[in-house]
């Protein structure tokens, strides 16, 4: 026991006299070490944001809204709610009324004022659902714009395929930067 008691003390006092005899040396290596710790702590703590910044990300764009006719009965409406709820792509479904639309509306900034200046509600409702996958929305925007139940103008679901494409692409290269810096 003594012995190695003996030992660690040879060595640390060893240690500092061998720091305090080359200390430019020794600075610099432990300047260069401490650099490191932060340059890869920075590089884990940046990885790990920008996961969580792209899931919630990708979270958000898995929704797609489908614009409903005017005047459609409750009942297709509910029938078409449940033919999507049955559908595994989908992880949820809910039913949005022009009032409802009205007030989610009124809640932002920019149409707010629209929706005051205009009067009347010109929303339409909506069943609004959330895929599982990023990738399944064009096979579900293709899919509900063949029922009658859905609105048959210009835009019949929320869906732009331009946004989607690009946010899968700045997602893929995002990952590769954070594995390439990992």
């Amino acid at each position: 026991m003594i012995g190695l008691v003996n030992s660690l003390r040879f060595a640390l006092v060893s240690a500092g006299q061998n720091f305090y005899r080359n200390l430019a040396v020794s600075l610099a290596a432990v300047f260069t070490m401490g650099l490191i710790l932060l340059m890869v702590g920075g590089t884990l703590l940046g990885t790990h944001m920008l996961d969580q910044v792209l899931t919630t990300e990708q979270a958000r764009a898995s929704n797609i809204k489908v614009y409903l006719e005017d005047g459609v009965s409750l009942a297709s409406i509910e029938n078409l709610r449940r033919h999507l709820a049955a559908d595994s792509r989908v992880s949820g479904v809910h039913f949005e009324s022009k009032d409802d639309a009205a007030r989610e509306a009124a809640a932002q900034k920019e149409l707010g004022d629209s929706l005051k200046v205009l009067g009347s509600n010109p929303l339409p409702a909506s069943l609004n659902l959330d895929l599982r996958r990023l990738g399944d929305l064009p096979a579900i925007d293709r899919m509900v714009r063949l029922n009658a139940v859905v609105a048959h103008d210009t835009h019949p679901t929320d869906y732009n395929p331009d946004v989607i494409r690009k946010l899968q692409g700045l997602i893929v290269a995002m990952q590769l930067i954070a594995l390439v810096i990992a």
